[in-house]
């Protein structure tokens, strides 16, 4: 006689369905208007609240969509960065002869790594992830082509990311413990279930920790059932003492795409 098919077998054949699916879709999207986006959400039956929010936006905004595997966040505001030393990477910074590439590449082969050395990580292994890192930022060098992560080096990256972001929270714990859920008692509980393992959606403690650091403000444009009509936008961090340019971000619950 046949075993009956239990519950979990279903929805871990949901799950590999998903993430069959998932993986068709481009790691980061070329550029579309927002309306587009917008008639896409309509057509799918999306909640009103989400379409007036979209229809508030100008009309000239346009988005790359994000795979949506759980690393999200950490794609698009790489991506963002990279499209930012692009667009911005010659320029100097403000009172400084240094251009804004040089420094970002030094911040990350450099102070990135010593943080991840410091919160316990292996460095071997941490050189490894930043590598990814800087070899696309290299690639922006003298060139306009459009920035374009390769699809090898996006897991790296999501991984250095990651571990960057954990590394910020695990030494600075006293600034980010008090914000921590009920279910954690730990900041190192904390990143080691949601932080570091791969595929697991950020919440906003890894945006605060990860911007503060890489000092590229992320403004979030929320798409959620609030009724307000208009989306609330948040930035972090408040302070942009470089006067670096702003990865902007769109959020649908458990869910973030690139605006440019």
């Amino acid at each position: 006689m046949a075993q009956p098919v239990t519950d979990e077998a279903i929805l871990a054949q949901l799950a590999a369905i998903r993430e069959q699916e998932c993986a068709s879709l481009p790691l980061v999207s070329s550029p579309s208007p927002i309306q587009s986006f917008t008639e896409q959400l309509e057509s799918s039956k999306a909640p009103d609240t989400f379409i007036v929010k979209l229809k508030s936006l100008p009309k000239e905004t346009r988005i790359r969509r994000i795979r949506p595997d759980g690393n999200c966040f950490y794609r698009a505001y790489a991506f963002g960065i990279l499209q930012a030393l692009r667009d911005h990477g010659r320029e100097p910074l403000p009172n400084s002869t240094t251009v804004l590439q040089a420094w970002f590449r030094t911040l990350v082969s450099t102070e990135a790594l010593e943080c991840c050395e410091k919160a316990g990580y292996p460095r071997f292994t941490v050189e490894d992830l930043m590598e990814a890192f800087l070899e696309e930022i290299d690639k922006l060098e003298g060139s306009d082509a459009a920035v374009e992560i390769d699809s090898e080096n996006d897991a790296y990256i999501v991984s250095f990311l990651r571990c960057l972001s954990s590394s910020v929270m695990k030494l600075h714990c006293d600034e980010y413990a008090p914000f921590l859920g009920p279910e954690y008692n730990t900041i190192d509980q904390y990143c080691a279930t949601e932080v570091d393992p791969m595929y697991r959606e950020a919440d906003q403690l890894p945006i605060v920790s990860l911007s503060r650091f890489l000092q590229f403000p992320v403004e979030i444009v929320y798409i959620d059932q609030s009724p307000e009509t208009i989306p609330a936008r948040h930035t972090f961090p408040s302070l942009n003492p470089l006067h670096l340019p702003t990865v902007r971000l769109l959020y649908r619950p458990g869910h973030y795409d690139l605006l440019v």
